[in-house]
Order: C-alpha cells, then structure tokens, then sequence
C-alpha cells in the first residue's frame, strides 16, 4: 500500500519534492509586465530620444560645476 500524504505533512516544504505547478494566468501576467516594460523602453528611446539626451547631457557634463571650478580659478 504507497503512502499517501496526510494533511500535517503537507504543511511542509522540501525543496527536493515536486515543484507545484505554476498557473496559466501567472505565467501570461509575467510575460504582459516584460512586454509593456519592453515597449516603454523603446517608446521612450524613439520617440523621446533628444529630451532624454539632453537630460543625460546636463547630468553627466554638470555645467554647473565647471562654473564653480572657473569662478575659484579666476576664469571667465
């Protein structure tokens, strides 16, 4: 006679037994959060590319603080 699982050791997890079966609705909800996340990305890029070059621009060159460091050399 095989055993069969009572109701106490079901309460507990091991991670060598059967992996539960994932749901349908999961997977496809999972899959729609990477497509929209995708199509962000790339709306964002095509469509918005100068605005977001520009901003990249002004945090990575900070002319405000060549402005300081001139003003402490003395510069223009």
């Amino acid at each position: 006679m095989p055993n069969r699982p009572t109701a106490q050791t079901k309460t507990y997890y091991s991670p060598y037994g059967p992996k539960p079966k994932r749901s349908g609705r999961l997977v496809v909800l999972w899959m729609m959060c990477f497509l929209f996340i995708l199509f962000g990305t790339w709306f964002l890029t095509t469509r918005h590319g100068e605005t977001t070059r520009g901003m990249a621009k002004t945090l990575l060159l900070r002319p405000d603080l060549k402005v300081k460091a001139q003003a402490k050399e003395g510069g223009d």
